[in-house]
């Protein structure tokens, strides 16, 4: 479905994005034609995509249906990971999430 794209692998681009390379690994950061892709079979604090789908929510993006991760979802990811860059945001998500809840209310 890539091949068109041109993908390669970041950071390593001698490692060719094939069947092998999705056998073996879950998560790839690529650069392509159509520019920088995050494909994540596995989101640390979630889970595999029949985890993660369950804490998605459904935008209409050009005409079609997507489902993207909550804010929730990310909050509680972003909280696993506990790296720097993504302790940094936690307070802007837990803030959004707020505003979002007293928007429903």
């Amino acid at each position: 479905a890539f091949g068109e794209l041109h993908p390669i692998i970041r950071p390593n681009p001698t490692i060719p994005f094939d069947l092998i390379a999705l056998q073996n690994n879950t998560n790839f950061t690529l650069d392509t034609d159509a520019g920088e892709i995050d494909l994540l079979g596995y989101i640390d604090g979630l889970g595999d995509y029949t985890e993660v789908v369950k804490r998605a929510e459904e935008f209409e993006v050009r005409g079609q249906t997507c489902q993207v991760l909550s804010l929730e979802g990310l909050i509680t990811s972003k909280s696993t990971l506990n790296r720097r860059k993504d302790l940094q945001l936690l307070e802007e998500l837990k803030s959004l999430d707020i505003l979002k809840k007293q928007g429903k209310s």
